[in-house]
C-alpha cells in the first residue's frame, strides 16, 4: 500500500518529526510504517466484519466502560469524541454490539459508492449516520433524548473552533462538540478503540469532561489533549 499514498508520506513525516523531535528519524520511520499497516489492517478488519465476522471478536479488554453507561443511566445523552486513531470504524460497530445503538457524524467520502458501501455496512449493524453539513439539529436530537453520538474530532475543518495545544504547537479543534454536550447536558467523554501490539484492540474510554467548570476553549482544550494522551500511548 505504501506507493499509493503519494503526498502523504511526506506531510506525516513532517508532522512526525514536528511531534516528536526528540526520537531518532529511524524510529520516526517506523513509526510512519506501523501507522500505514494498522491502517491497512483496519480495512482488511471491516471486510471480515462484512462478511460476517462478529465485531466483538476484536475487543481484547476496555477501560472506563462504566462512565458512559452511569450517563445512559441517568437518562443522560453521551457525547464521545475520538480520533482517527487504531480502527475508528470499528470502534462504532463495537459500541453497537455492546447495546450502546450509537449514531456517527460522518462526512461524505470522495467515491459515492463508498458512500453507499459504508451506509449499507453501518446500517446492518445498528449504527446511526448523520451526514456532516445536515446543521446542528439531527445532533442535538440524538443527545436531547438521551442518545449517543460519536464524532471525530482531531481534523481542522471550516467551523468554529477554538486554538489549543497539540504535541506542543497551536491547533484548531472543532467547538461544536462541546457546544452541543453544554446545551443538551450530554456527558463529553473520550473514546478510542486502540489496536494492541499482541493483536487485537483495546477500547479505552477517559473520563468524562466537566464542563461545569471549564469554558468552551478549556473543554474544547481538554477533549485535545486526550487524544494526544492516547497517540502517545500508543
Amino acid at each position: 500500500g505504501f506507493p499509493f499514498l503519494g503526498r502523504h508520506w511526506k506531510t506525516a513525516r513532517r508532522n512526525l518529526a514536528l511531534a516528536y523531535p526528540e526520537e531518532p528519524e529511524g524510529r520516526r520511520e517506523a513509526l510512519l510504517r506501523e501507522s500505514v499497516r494498522s491502517l491497512i489492517r483496519s480495512g482488511l478488519e471491516l471486510f471480515r466484519v462484512r462478511g460476517g465476522e462478529d465485531p466483538l471478536a476484536y475487543l481484547d479488554g476496555w477501560e472506563g466502560l462504566d462512565g458512559p453507561r452511569r450517563a445512559q443511566d441517568g437518562k443522560r445523552g453521551v457525547l464521545h469524541v475520538t480520533a482517527h486513531l487504531g480502527n475508528w470504524e470499528l470502534l462504532v460497530l463495537i459500541y453497537a454490539r455492546l447495546g450502546f445503538s450509537p449514531q456517527a457524524l460522518r462526512q461524505d467520502l470522495k467515491d459515492p459508492r463508498f458512500d453507499a458501501i459504508l451506509d449499507e455496512f453501518h446500517s446492518t449493524h445498528g449504527v446511526g449516520l448523520i451526514r456532516r453539513g445536515a446543521g446542528p439539529l439531527p445532533a442535538f436530537r440524538v443527545l436531547a433524548r438521551g442518545g449517543v453520538l460519536g464524532i471525530l474530532a482531531d481534523m481542522d475543518t471550516d467551523v468554529e473552533s477554538a486554538r489549543g495545544p497539540f504535541f506542543g504547537r497551536k491547533v484548531r479543534a472543532p467547538l461544536g462538540p462541546v457546544v452541543l454536550a453544554r446545551r443538551t447536558g450530554a456527558a463529553l467523554i473520550p473514546a478510542f478503540l486502540v489496536r494492541k501490539p499482541a493483536g487485537g484492540h483495546e477500547l479505552r474510554i477517559g473520563p468524562e469532561i466537566p464542563l461545569d467548570h471549564l469554558d468552551d476553549q478549556a473543554a474544547a482544550e481538554a477533549y485535545t489533549s486526550a487524544i494526544e494522551k492516547e497517540i502517545r500511548r500508543a
